[in-house]
């Protein structure tokens, strides 16, 4: 389900931003960094599998890129080899999907991060290239926020890890080896529920 995120708006009379962050958010930041890296992960994965590369030939294709170029790479590949279907749609959208995710991961991972106050809603702030230089743009990463880029970041790369399989069976073949990363994600399949659902520590 799409999360609702408020509407911009200017800061109200008797509102601030504090320099600082809890740890509890900390820990999320840090939790959005490490699982985005088993995304880009299945990304480079899924490349290498639409050209049957191994690793040694298929990271010198995709080491030095980050999200967005492999993002492009696989929508003209799924064009290419991923026959027209329900699959193909799904697959489409799966990457409309990590390019929304990847700028919410830039901005939680580049952002300068602050406390909102009175409400105490931690909130990341970034100045855009094309924007006015005097005006940075916050955005509020509530812990109901931070949970779901988490969830989501995971669901989007065992859906990627699925591909090869669901492509097999749909022309009636054997799955393939599982992906590089569809082991490491299976091997950290509680790490999500222990960071994303931990109760958020009550304030003294």
């Amino acid at each position: 389900m799409p999360l609702k995120i408020p509407p911009k708006r200017e800061l109200k009379p008797g509102e601030d931003v504090e320099p600082r962050i809890s740890d509890f958010q900390l820990e999320m930041i840090g939790a959005v960094t490490a699982h985005w890296a088993r995304l880009e992960g299945a990304l480079e994965d899924t490349i290498w599998h639409f050209l049957k590369l191994d690793g040694e030939d298929g990271r010198l294709v995709t080491a030095r890129l980050d999200a967005r170029p492999k993002v492009e790479i696989l929508g003209a590949l799924g064009k290419r080899y991923i026959p027209a279907g329900h699959i193909l749609e799904k697959f489409k959208k799966l990457l409309a999907h990590i390019s929304d995710l990847a700028a919410d991961r830039n901005f939680i991972v580049h952002g300068i991060w602050g406390t909102l106050t009175p409400d105490n809603v931690p909130i990341a702030s970034s100045l855009r290239p094309k924007a006015d230089p005097w005006m940075a743009r916050a955005e509020a990463f509530t812990d109901e926020r931070m949970r779901w880029t988490i969830r989501e970041i995971l669901t989007a790369a065992r859906a990627l890890n699925d591909l090869p399989a669901a492509l097999a069976a749909s022309r009636g073949k054997s799955p393939p080896q599982p992906h590089r990363s569809a082991a490491i994600l299976r091997r950290d399949q509680r790490a999500k529920t222990r960071v994303a659902r931990r109760a958020r520590p009550r304030s003294s």
